[in-house]
This record gives structure tokens, C-alpha cells and sequence, in this order.
């Protein structure tokens, strides 16, 4: 049944399985939105090979936003099909409501300079949110998994997404990562990384060029923050309490600045660099009560005098250690 409401303003509303607008142009769901939409009530889709996502929103005219009761559910948690909702074009954007049990959350595709804005994913069996364009902004959300040893990230930035921004959201409970990153430049700031199964963020290879300041990234099963990539700022980061280490260095990677971060209370090492990484910089941090070395470079020997990475003016408190032991010390 097709439901018509006017409004003063120019948005569709999509209730009971039909998109119906003020112009009395009717899109059934697993179809495309080219307008500003609002969802009110919940939406439940199964998906499929046919029928892949519940909905498709393409900008630079499409957007979705969900208020009240709105609420887009898979309807079971199955590996079939891609992604609850569907992002195409440039600059769309969708805004609150929960997306919840879809293979993935989100597919933020197209050219990019799309946002999500104070949306609930939940309950997604691979990626809450899976990025595979440029310039496009995640803030404001939660965004939980259900915990599961074989699902990935929270947040997934893809090969050539570049210049993303993930901001002020809380994420938790993913299979794998928090947040993966393979693009490069992306900016990681101000959100809250806890209880994922792998790594809190996880700066891979072939990303780069990151910034990832002020997050609290807590009780990761392994490495608070990782990179194996060049060139990322760790700035201003509370990473305590991992089940590993706090901010590890490996990969060969080098010119990463890791400074102003409190990493505390890590199950193994606080700070550490693995051996053929140099050129990287480790100053004014605060490494304490870590279940091993609070610092540590595998590149470094018992004088401190290869110097391959700058160490300077990190507080391990009185009873901290560092391998080799002079690195405390620099």
C-alpha cells in the first residue's frame, strides 16, 4: 500500500516498504533514492544475490534520514548479499536511525564526499561501514558488531579511499579491527575503540599519511594501535589497557611521529618498534605500567647509539622499563 502525505518541505517518506513522495512518485525498497527521504517506521528486508542492498541512496539530490521509529533491519544474519544501505554518487548522506544484522552496515561507494551522520550500526556480520571512495566523513555514531572471530572491521577504508574522516563515534565489539585503514590521509580523531577482537585501528601497508589524535581505544584482544605504513601522526591518544601492545611500529615503515600519547596498563608493551623500522620519532609520551617494556626498539642497541629512530623526553615513571634500557632514559 502506497502511503501520500504532503509537507511544506521537500522530503519522501518511506513507511511499510514504499518510498511515497509529494510528487506521487512511488520507489519500492531495494530500489534507488534520488531524493531527500525519510524513514519512520522500521523497514525489515532479507538480501540477496538479486537483491543485494535494502537501499541505495545516490547523491548529490539523494539522502536518507531516519527519525522516530525509523530503522532499516536484515532480516537474518546471513553471509547473502552486501550491505543494509547502499551509498552511490557525491555528497549523499545518511543521517540517524539504526542499521542493523546486514552483512554490512554501510557501502560508502561512488565518487565520495558523502557523510554519516548519528546513525546506530549494529549487529553486522563483516563491516559496520565499508569505505571505497574519497573525501567522505563517519561521525557521530555507534557503531558495535556482535563479536564474532570471523567478521572485520567496525570501519573498513578500502585501497583508494583517500581523505577519509572517521570522527566522535564509538566502536566496539567487530570481529577483527576497530578501524582497518589501506587508504591513505585519513584522519582518525576523537572516537572511543573498544573491546574489538584484533587491533583497535590497524594502519596497514598500504595506507599512509594518517592522523589519529585524541581516541580512547581500549581492551583491543591484541595492538591498541598499529602500523605497518609511512608518515602517520599518533597524536594526543589515550591507548591503555590492550591485550597486547599499546602503539606497535613494524612493517619496514618509517617517518611516524608518535607523540603526546598516554599508553598505559597494555597486557604486554607500551611503545614499541620492530626491527627495520627507522626514520620514526617517539617523543614527550607517557608509557607506564605496562606488562612488559614500556618502551621498546628492536633497532637499537645496549648504548643507544645506532639512533636509527629519535626517542626524546617519554616518562616511564619511576619504576618503568625499556629495552635496551637506556632508551628511558633519552
Amino acid at each position: 500500500m502506497s502511503v501520500k502525505m504532503e509537507f511544506s518541505f521537500s522530503y519522501s517518506i518511506l513507511a511499510c516498504g514504499i518510498i511515497a513522495s509529494s510528487n506521487a512518485l512511488s520507489v519500492e525498497c531495494y530500489d534507488t533514492i534520488y531524493t531527500p527521504t525519510l524513514l519512520l517506521e522500521e523497514l525489515n528486508r532479507s538480501l540477496s544475490d538479486s537483491n543485494p542492498y535494502a537501499l541505495t541512496v545516490v547523491g548529490p539530490t539523494g539522502s536518507l534520514r531516519m527519525l522516530g521509529a525509523g530503522k532499516l533491519t536484515c532480516m537474518s544474519l546471513s553471509s547473502e548479499g552486501e550491505a543494509g544501505i547502499l551509498i552511490e554518487g557525491v555528497s549523499a548522506s545518511v543521517i540517524n536511525g539504526k542499521i542493523e544484522s546486514c552483512p554490512n552496515g554501510v557501502s560508502v561507494e561512488g565518487v565520495g564526499s558523502h557523510t554519516i551522520l548519528n546513525s546506530k550500526i549494529t549487529d553486522f556480520i563483516d563491516n559496520g561501514v565499508v569505505v571505497s571512495s574519497s573525501y567522505n566523513l563517519i561521525t557521530g555514531s555507534e557503531i558495535v558488531g556482535i563479536g564474532l572471530t570471523t567478521g572485520l572491521a567496525g570501519v573498513f577504508i578500502n585501497l583508494e579511499a583517500n581523505y577519509n574522516t572517521i570522527s566522535n563515534n564509538y566502536i566496539s565489539a567487530s570481529g577483527n579491527d576497530g578501524v582497518t585503514v589501506d587508504g591513505k590521509f585519513t584522519t582518525i580523531t576523537l572516537n572511543s575503540i573498544i573491546d574489538n577482537d584484533d587491533d583497535g585501528i590497524n594502519l596497514r601497508g598500504e595506507s599512509g599519511g594518517a592522523t589519529v589524535s585524541g581516541n580512547f581505544v581500549t581492551l583491543n584482544s591484541n595492538e591498541g594501535v598499529q602500523m605497518t605504513s609511512n608518515s602517520n601522526l599518533i597524536s594526543g591518544n589515550i591507548v591503555v589497557e590492550n591485550g597486547l601492545i599499546g602503539v606497535l611500529i613494524g612493517g619496514s615503515s618509517t617517518g611516524n611521529m608518535v607523540n603526546n600519547n598516554r599508553v598505559n596498563e597494555n597486557l604486554d608493551d607500551g611503545i614499541v618498534i620492530l626491527t627495520g623500522s627507522i626514520g620514526n620519532t617517539i617523543e614527550d609520551n607517557t608509557a607506564m605500567d605496562n606488562g612488559e617494556d614500556d618502551l621498546r626498539d628492536s633497532n637499537e642497541n645496549m648504548l643507544c647509539t645506532n639512533m636509527l629512530n629519535a626517542w626524546s623526553n617519554n616518562d616511564v615513571g619511576a619504576g618503568g622499563t625499556s629495552n635496551p634500557p637506556c632508551l628511558k632514559d633519552l
